[in-house]
């Protein structure tokens, strides 16, 4: 079982996790393949928001995607 209950719904689970977590410059574009047909996508999002977490792909979004998304929905 996940840290939190809606971590065990995500479809991520069993990838590897340097998907969602790549080198700087590394590509990410099947974890966002995998992102975009996820369930849990929204609570993952809102989680890395919440917890202003810089780092790999959440909820779909890079970090600079998240910051830009962040400032939008605040405005």
């Amino acid at each position: 079982m996940g840290i939190f209950a809606w971590q065990d719904k995500a479809i991520c689970k069993g990838f590897p996790t340097k998907w969602w977590f790549p080198e700087q410059g590394g590509k990410f574009d099947v974890a966002i393949f995998i992102c975009n047909q996820c369930p849990i996508q929204q609570k993952c999002l809102d989680y890395a928001l919440k917890e202003n977490l810089a780092h790999g792909i959440w909820g779909g979004l890079t970090e600079s995607k998240r910051r830009a998304y962040k400032r939008h929905i605040e405005e």
